[in-house]
């Protein structure tokens, strides 16, 4: 047998545990190592069928350990699924950890652990993982979900959305040649590259086809559509647009590939710093704590780097403070306002929301029918997010050293929002 391991350079298993504590549950949670536990069961993704897996749990694994030895941890705990590893930057560039994002395995679970079928697996498996030495921290891979709260079909031949001049877009006499220095990173769903500056398509999900969501084409239209005979105008016409494809067909993604994609975005600013950049995020979850996630981490990083990052506020009507990644630090969060500059109902609100964008009724570029753009109204924060990254786009395209802080300033106007709720901010985009 030991021949035969060497010759298929094979993995010695782990040994199952004789026995599972009747309080390991209690254990699990109490354990310092585990993060976010009370969100484990907030890790499915929505199946083909339209239904959230019950037994699917994903997990982030931080190790301190170089990528080989993760490797090998992950063989010898076979009840392993790795999704992949993802890295962890400083803010002076280099690796501090690796983590390796995996799903839980239920049949193999059931076998290592000698359990029977209707007991639980999730809480064994957990618990021997957070006992191993080279274990720092267990994160679940939380599900985040597109902010929209309806889109609907619209049509017509190129028009000028509302909420574009409505902030003071496009800028006069600022070419699109200019705006397109500023590269936009856009991560959702596909983009269409009709009347738009598309430079770029990353798959980080299989492919989900662009009639089946087009929430990501809808919001790289407001951001940066062409001025020419169709569709939309976009608040900056030519921006180069970045298509990050992380979200699925449901508009659903595991938070450790979107981490993923903001990693190979870091990589990029490191190699070429003085690049302008934003990185567009309309989606997240409501986790109800304050707490950081590995999500909110990896934006600040991003945003310690020079890039300018924007995410969606939310549309549970709650306290943005407990959202992720609208309370992470030094990202600029958009909640949202209707025409006559009313707080949307839907927006989540609070200190953790940083400016009010134009959100309601928001006609952007949709699907291609017979070699045509149909153009979708939409309404929710995901499609406050890109008028504040095109108006950001218009600042750094003269300006392009400015950091979050500084372009937030510039394009904030205060005091023109009502019906806020305490403590939110009234300021609302407004370019001069």
């Amino acid at each position: 047998m030991a021949l035969l391991c060497l010759l298929a350079a094979c993995v010695e298993p782990i040994a199952a545990p004789e026995f599972v504590p009747a309080d390991i549950e209690e254990q699990v949670l109490a354990d310092p190592k585990l993060v976010n536990g009370h969100l484990l069961t907030e890790t499915a993704l929505t199946t083909t069928a339209g239904k959230d897996d019950p037994d699917e749990i994903r997990i982030i694994i931080r190790m301190l350990e170089p990528k080989g030895d993760a490797d090998g941890f992950l063989k010898r705990h076979g009840f392993l699924k790795r999704h992949g590893f993802l890295k962890r930057h400083s803010v002076s560039g280099e690796v501090t950890d690796l983590a390796a994002a995996v799903q839980l395995d239920k049949a193999e679970i059931q076998k290592t652990f000698g359990l029977q079928p209707d007991q639980d697996i999730i809480m064994p498996a957990l618990g021997h993982l957070l006992a191993q030495p080279e274990v720092f921290e267990i994160e679940p891979d939380l599900r985040v979900t597109a902010e929209a709260v309806s889109m609907s079909p619209a049509g017509g031949n190129q028009t000028v959305p509302w909420g574009v001049p409505h902030i003071g877009a496009p800028v006069p006499g600022l070419s699109e040649a200019k705006l397109s220095n500023v590269h936009l990173y856009v991560l959702d769903t596909r983009v269409n590259e009709d009347d738009v500056n598309l430079v770029e398509e990353i798959e980080l999900v299989k492919k989900t086809g662009q009639d089946e969501y087009t929430h990501g084409y809808h919001i790289a239209g407001t951001a940066g559509a062409l001025n020419n005979d169709t569709g939309v105008l976009g608040v900056a016409p030519g921006v180069s647009i970045h298509n990050m494809v992380v979200l699925n067909k449901f508009g659903m993604t595991s938070m450790s590939v979107v981490i993923d994609a903001i990693n190979r975005i870091i990589e990029r600013k490191e190699a070429d710093p003085n690049t302008p950049v934003i990185m567009s995020l309309s989606f997240g979850a409501y986790i109800g704590v304050p707490w950081k996630t590995a999500l909110d981490k990896a934006l600040t990083t991003a945003s310690e780097k020079g890039i300018i990052v924007i995410v969606s506020a939310g549309n549970d009507g709650r306290a943005a403070s407990k959202a992720t990644p609208a309370h992470a630090d030094g990202v600029i969060t958009v909640g949202s306002h209707g025409p006559s500059r009313d707080h949307s109902s839907f927006s989540n609100y609070g200190e953790g929301v940083d400016i009010l964008a134009p959100g309601e009724d928001i006609l952007s570029l949709g699907k291609i029918s017979k070699k045509k753009i149909v153009l979708l109204l939409g309404s929710g924060t995901s499609f406050a997010v890109p008028h504040v990254a095109g108006a950001v786009a218009t600042v750094l395209a003269e300006k392009p050293s400015l950091n979050h802080e500084q372009v937030l300033a510039e394009i904030s106007s205060p005091g023109c929002v009502t019906g806020v709720p305490a403590g939110t901010t009234t300021s609302c985009v407004l370019l001069d």
